[in-house]
């Protein structure tokens, strides 16, 4: 930030962030304030040069202190704040509420970044050796592990050249038994690896179920916070930092939070290249709400992949969620589509979500539960989601599934497409290792956000109306059956 002038007795600028055209600027000035806020790019996927009103932020010490309270050690001064860019208005606005918020950082948590990539392995705690290690306490993760509810995204080739030389994985496919592929694998004692990764509570650190996210930070691609629940046994490397506390419902809550639009979109405006723990400490962290076992539920089902992740599933089971169901008309109703509640007690192999369609739609409503804990309008949600993630909007209007659920291939979707331009209508797509099945379709993130969040206001009222003490037992997440 670069601000020209003589000294002043108080601070008071404007400020414009994201700006790809200095005419904008000029336009903003002079706009009326009508018309839809812009955003990082426009409806077509190029940069949004339009100017408006919105765009110019009037900065001064009440703004600054907003700024502190959100970034910086508690009884940081204003004019000592770290600087924010939000785009428009609508995304100052949710920031003031996440400021507003409980913090993550007020829980007592232990932290680690892991193993040094090179210091490390230089000392022979590991080597790189692409592979399968022989079981998960031998697994040395990395970045491109991990991704928004999931700690198998993808893993590297049998090459691992560098951090794009990695498969997705197809979670329908594996066991309940697998274990990712990996750069890194032990070189020395179990004993000798253990006692030099990252100890506490008189243990190491990989005993525990974590907290886990991917350390660079990218706004310029679809998530910029990936974040997701790793099972005791594997370690990292720097690529990631982990942290763990005592009440495993805190560890779900925080795991829901920061897979959530509103934390990527926290990350994203302040631009940091880095999320070390500092940044991560200022997500927002609500306990106790009415909606607390919606979206355990769902992050646990985003997130318990394997068996490993079977004692915090058994532990947080909750009868509640027998009768939680998906939102009425939103996401993809394909063919013998199960509920979200329809689950058992103890993890079983088909307690997770697996196919593509539910995965994307528990997302969506972990987005919608987040939003309505931090008191944001459904128009503040999509606000935040049409200006601030241009490239998951881009990649969302190419999205389809089929009758299964199942994502379909980008490559056969541009034959879907050109199929569907010439009046044909297709019943399937064969791809090399999966037929597709029609009928195909497409999607509507914004419009699968709002009726989320009208389903999910809708619930709380209807929880606010019952008396004072059946609606604080909902909230804590007990039986009141």
């Amino acid at each position: 930030m670069h601000i020209y002038g003589a000294p002043r007795g108080t601070i008071s600028f404007l400020q414009a962030a994201w700006i790809y055209d200095p005419s904008t600027i000029d336009r903003s000035l002079l706009h009326d304030g009508s018309g839809d806020e812009p955003g990082v790019k426009d409806d077509d996927g190029k940069w949004d040069t339009r100017p408006h009103r919105a765009r110019i932020t009037h900065v001064d010490w009440k703004v600054l202190s907003g700024w502190a309270d959100l970034l910086d050690e508690p009884g940081t001064h204003f004019d000592q704040a770290r600087a924010i860019f939000p785009v428009n208005s609508s995304t100052a606005i949710v920031l003031e509420k996440i400021a507003s918020a409980p913090r993550l950082g007020a829980l007592d948590f232990h932290w680690t970044p892991g193993w040094h990539e090179t210091g490390d392995r230089q000392k022979g705690y590991f080597e790189r050796r692409p592979g399968f290690a022989g079981s998960w306490q031998d697994v040395i993760l990395q970045g491109p592990h991990l991704s928004a509810g999931t700690a198998l995204f993808q893993q590297p080739n049998p090459t691992a050249k560098n951090h794009q030389d990695y498969k997705p994985i197809d979670l329908e496919e594996i066991t309940e038994n697998f274990i990712p592929r990996t750069k890194y694998q032990r070189a020395s004692s179990v004993s000798a690896y253990r006692e030099a990764y990252t100890q506490w509570n008189g243990h190491p650190s990989c005993d525990d179920f974590r907290l886990s996210w991917r350390a660079m930070a990218d706004p310029a691609t679809a998530r910029t916070l990936h974040s997701a629940i790793i099972p005791p046994g594997p370690s990292h490397v720097l690529g990631i930092f982990s942290l763990t506390v005592e009440d495993p419902l805190d560890l779900a809550v925080s795991a829901a939070t920061t897979s959530s639009l509103i934390a990527d979109f926290f990350i994203k405006v302040t631009t940091v290249a880095n999320i070390k723990i500092g940044v991560l400490s200022k997500l927002p962290h609500v306990r106790g709400h009415a909606l607390e076992q919606e979206i355990v539920l769902r992050t646990l089902r985003l997130n318990c992949l394997v068996r490993p992740y079977a004692p915090l599933w058994n532990t947080l089971h909750s009868a509640e969620w027998k009768n939680d169901r998906w939102v009425p008309g939103a996401g993809t109703a394909y063919r013998d589509r199960s509920e979200v509640g329809e689950i058992t007690s103890s993890w079983q192999y088909d307690t997770p979500l697996r196919r593509p369609a539910d995965r994307r739609q528990a997302l969506i409503e972990i987005d919608a539960i987040v939003a309505i804990m931090l008191g944001f309008t459904a128009d503040e949600l999509a606000a935040v989601y049409r200006t601030q993630f241009p490239i998951l909007r881009q990649n969302e209007r190419r999205l389809r599934f089929d009758s299964f659920g199942r994502e379909v291939p980008a490559e056969l979707v541009k034959e879907l497409d050109k199929e569907a331009s010439g009046g044909h209508k297709i019943h399937t797509l064969q791809a090399p290792d999966r037929t597709y099945v029609g009928p195909f379709f497409a999607v509507d993130r914004e419009r699968d956000l709002r009726l989320a969040h009208e389903h999910f206001s809708r619930l709380v009222a209807a929880r606010q109306s019952q008396s004072p003490d059946v609606a604080g037992k909902i909230g804590r997440g007990v039986d009141t059956a």
